[in-house]
């Protein structure tokens, strides 16, 4: 996909500029190009790239937050969760949680059926399945890895599992189908602001180097842990807003069955997830206060000790070692700053504060209730925009690739010649855009391919590069596809990869 040079963007002045192409970035370009405003997006890195790909891969209420009181949280998130799985089928799907419950566990039987229970009530008709209790043989006959001893029973209730960076990826998309500009890769270095309001804001090409200025009615800060950084850029004396919280997490050989297994940590009771991710499994995440550069967040083998010793004692026929660990992440949680309380405890309720009288921050929030805060935010700046009323747009819209599909193979082969594995491959995972995915795919006789080592296709490169906003390899190894999280982390194919960004990147 040709990005648009600066020089052309930058001749008009938007309604709304949007730094930050995170998952609430997107979510409100979207809102706001579907209402008619020209909007464009600033990016610094890949779309996605930051957060909005780092975080546990789950669209969930948050059970643990019901201990807080966050019952309005809890609600919204349900209720998001259950919009989300229906408008993006192909990349959201249920998954049953299994919290065990143990003579020594610091939450007690009564609590933790409390707890399940009210998050039911609290879901009310956007609930994905109905919650239980079973007996302790049960449990283990489901998940037979799990620690016996002590084991009084188990709750069993509902979430979901999502592609996190293709959700944020296909909302991006979705925002430019309502005409909203894009621009990855392209980083914010300065504003030009007075006291009262914003004039513009300056940005670089993070490839070329090429510099414009952008100019916007309106402008929304919706950079995540970034934040404060640009707030940083109006005023060096700003007071921070933001708590930072770094999450890691690990991906091993498989450990559970069917299920999702919430673990108390034993050494200081924070809940993680034990994941089933394809044939491995996924830990985490960790908590932990992070005070380091948001730029270069890593995993540091005290996070993996951590997760590998707390999992072990969970799944103790597991004999997990950090040799066990086929690849692992790290994200920063742009969570509110607040006086008291540990960071494992800190609110992922949301902020919105204007910072000059066209300048508006959205800062905390979760990744499930993106679609919620966009709508917030929109409904701020459309009021400031326009004088017509605002209603709900997207909560029941099919995300890019969600359409309902008729597919047919006897007839779409007649068009595109490929075999009747790769075309249910395709259409499970681009959905309804299957057939912009299949014309690439036949252009070129090995775009069928698959790449060495791997079940994904050579042409799937291609669409990345051209349809995509993919930039550069890691873009496609990391976020268009989940090669990266795989054993040996795309290393098979990494070669091919390469060649053919190479090769689209010359015939532009």
């Amino acid at each position: 996909m040709l990005r648009p040079a600066l020089s052309r963007v930058s001749v008009t002045i938007y309604d709304v500029i949007v730094l930050g192409g995170g998952i609430n970035g997107v979510g409100i370009a979207r809102e706001l190009a579907l209402r008619g405003h020209s909007v464009l997006l600033v990016e610094k890195g890949d779309i996605g790239g930051g957060t909005s790909s780092a975080s546990s891969k789950l669209v969930h209420g948050g059970l643990r937050y019901l201990e807080q009181g966050a019952f309005g949280l809890v609600w919204e998130a349900c209720r998001e969760r259950y919009y989300l799985l229906k408008n993006a089928p192909h990349l959201v799907r249920k998954l049953a949680f299994l919290v065990p419950v143990y003579k020594t566990s610091s939450r007690p039987v009564w609590m933790v059926r409390v707890g399940v229970w009210l998050y039911d009530r609290l879901s009310g008709r956007h609930r994905l399945g109905d919650s239980c209790w079973i007996s302790s043989e049960e449990a283990i006959r489901r998940e037979p890895g799990i620690l016996r001893s002590g084991l009084l029973g188990a709750a069993i209730y509902v979430d979901a599992q999502m592609d996190d960076a293709r959700v944020c990826l296909e909302t991006a998309l979705q925002a430019q189908e309502f005409g909203a500009t894009i621009l990855n890769y392209t980083s914010v270095t300065g504003v030009s602001a007075d006291k009262r309001r914003v004039e513009s804001v300056q940005v670089r090409d993070v490839f070329s180097g090429e510099e414009a200025t952008l100019k916007a009615k309106y402008f929304v800060n919706a950079t995540g842990p970034w934040s404060d950084v640009v707030l940083g850029l109006l005023n060096p004396n700003t007071e921070k807003m933001l708590h930072p919280s770094k999450g890691v997490h690990i991906i091993t050989r498989k450990l559970t069955q069917d299920h999702a297994v919430l673990v108390m940590s034993q050494s200081d009771g924070r809940m993680f997830f034990v994941l089933p991710w394809g044939d491995q499994s996924m830990i985490g995440t960790t908590d932990t206060d992070y005070k380091g550069p948001i730029d270069s967040v890593a995993v540091e083998p005290e996070d993996i000790e951590y997760l590998i010793r707390e999992a072990g004692l969970e799944f103790p026929d597991s004999h997990l070692t950090p040799e066990d660990v086929v690849s692992s992440f790290a994200g920063i949680r742009p969570l509110l700053r607040q006086k008291k309380g540990v960071i494992g405890a800190v609110s992922r309720e949301h902020k919105l504060s204007w910072n000059r009288r066209n300048f508006l921050s959205v800062m905390g929030g979760k990744f499930t209730t993106y679609r919620a805060v966009s709508e917030a935010v929109a409904a701020k700046v459309h009021a400031k925009l326009s004088h017509r009323s605002f209603r709900s747009l997207t909560r029941e819209l099919p995300l890019f690739g969600g359409d309902q599909i008729e597919a047919n193979y006897e007839e779409d082969s007649i068009m595109y010649s490929v075999s009747k594995d790769i075309y249910e491959y395709v259409i499970s995972r681009y959905g309804s855009a299957y057939r912009d995915v299949l014309l690439t795919l036949t252009e070129r006789s090995d775009n069928c391919e698959y790449l060495v080592g791997t079940t994904y296709l050579k042409g799937e490169v291609v669409y990345a590069i051209r349809y995509e906003f993919a930039m550069q390899p890691e873009d496609f190894m990391r976020r268009r596809t989940q090669l990266f999280f795989m054993k040996g982390q795309g290393a098979s194919c990494a070669q091919e990869v390469s060649e053919i960004f190479v090769r689209e990147c010359n015939e532009k």
